[in-house]
């Protein structure tokens, strides 16, 4: 199931900013969802989106 694209907001405390950074360099969100870079793109301004976490590389994140 796809999601609308994210968006930033100021902090409040809620589930749906309550992110966790996995093993699998996933970030989650809501259990089971992850951060989705649309369309496996990896350019600058490539959007983002909430779904069902699969482990592609366009849901692997690196912190830095």
């Amino acid at each position: 199931m796809i999601y609308p694209s994210s968006q930033l907001w100021d902090c409040t405390g809620a589930a749906g900013q309550t992110w966790t950074y996995t093993a699998g360099k996933q970030l989650t969100v809501h259990g089971n969802k992850c951060l989705d870079a649309s369309g496996r793109g990896t350019t600058n301004g490539t959007r983002t989106t909430l779904w069902s976490c699969h482990s592609g590389t366009n849901q692997q994140w690196s912190r830095r």
